[in-house]
């Protein structure tokens, strides 16, 4: 029988990975009392992770506060990862694994020029398929991808989109009214996700769950869509928690931990 993920764990190494992220901007200095309390560890135990971590060079101490700080060389990691790393790459193999799970097209977007701008697509090996193309620029308003985009916009920033490039009625379900969709967006907030209900496409259903990044911005939607006919009752259900399961999932390797 294979072994559980959490049987390979370190426990020195998970705990010292746990020491690193007790930091923030608002205590960017801890002694060895407050991250013992923080995590619930001995004092000597956190004491000598912190001297190994010191002798690595990871943080340092302040010997007037008697406090540690990060280091600069977790900045540079930082700045290896932010250049090299792409939003894209990172989501291609969670997007197929989320394929593959639900049996849907799974699609990432980005916001551009006020519009939703395709950003990959993983489509399902069914005959029957709605095409989106990586690539399209498409409305925001008329989505669940676009809503999960928009919503995460200042108001000042909704109102513009609004005003520049309107609240065209792509279906009879398109939502063109401006309280209405501003109603919808606070939905979406509230709710962590947005639902779509052949809005964009005659039929066609999607459900899309925000993208987040080390600084806690929404920085893409990610999105599962098939026929309407799929997102009712359980199976939407389904559908929502694995959708937002997997936008987790990316988020965290581009950093977020909220």
């Amino acid at each position: 029988m294979a072994k559980k993920r959490e049987e390979y764990h370190v426990r020195s190494v998970q705990r010292a990975l746990q020491i690193l992220d007790c930091f923030s901007d608002q205590e960017p200095y801890l002694g060895v009392s407050e991250i013992s309390q923080k995590l619930c560890i001995h004092k000597s135990t956190i004491h000598a992770l912190l001297i190994t971590m010191e002798d690595e060079g990871f943080v340092a101490k302040d010997e007037a506060k008697n406090k540690y700080l990060l280091t600069y060389k977790l900045f540079k990691l930082g700045n290896i990862v932010s250049e090299h790393i792409s939003i894209k790459s990172v989501a291609i193999p969670y997007m197929t694994a989320l394929c593959k799970q639900t049996n849907e097209s799974v699609a990432l977007n980005v916001r551009e020029d006020g519009k939703r701008l395709v950003l990959a697509v993983v489509e399902n090996p069914q005959p029957v398929r709605l095409f989106v193309r990586a690539g399209q620029q498409l409305a925001l308003h008329s989505s669940a991808a676009g809503k999960v985009l928009l919503a995460a916009m200042q108001p000042d920033q909704i109102d513009s989109v609004i005003e520049r490039e309107g609240l065209a009625r792509v279906t009879p379900n398109t939502i063109t009214d401006r309280d209405a969709l501003l109603a919808e967006l606070a939905l979406v907030r509230e709710r962590g996700y947005a639902l779509c209900n052949g809005e964009g496409y005659w039929e066609a259903g999607s459900v899309g769950a925000p993208v987040f990044d080390h600084s806690n911005n929404v920085v893409a939607s990610l999105t599962i869509y098939g026929p309407l006919q799929n997102y009712l009752g359980e199976r939407l259900e389904r559908f929502i928690a694995d959708t937002k399961a997997t936008a987790a999932k990316i988020s965290g390797v581009l950093g977020y931990n909220g």
